[in-house]
């Protein structure tokens, strides 16, 4: 486990400090892990890829992502169908 945790770090450290340079503040990753957890699970889910969930299809849920983040877009509950 310490060395999986090492080579993790190893791999992550120089992200974290481009991250820290180009934003001017502490930026760990990112990912839409939360927006694909959603459109997967969420309601209506039903196995097949819900491509008018996606933030990429529509226009103002893309701007609305932009602005609000994975997290929280994932986490407000609404779908649209």
């Amino acid at each position: 486990m310490l060395l999986a945790s090492l080579i993790f770090l190893l791999f992550v450290t120089p992200w974290l400090v481009r991250n820290q340079r180009a934003f001017g503040q502490p930026v760990f990753l990112r990912t839409n892990f939360g927006a694909e957890l959603r459109m997967g699970n969420g309601p209506y889910a039903d196995g097949t890829w819900q491509y008018y969930l996606h933030p990429v299809h529509d226009v103002a849920e893309f701007h609305r992502y932009q602005q609000w983040g994975n997290w929280p877009m994932s986490a407000r509950g609404e779908t649209k169908r």
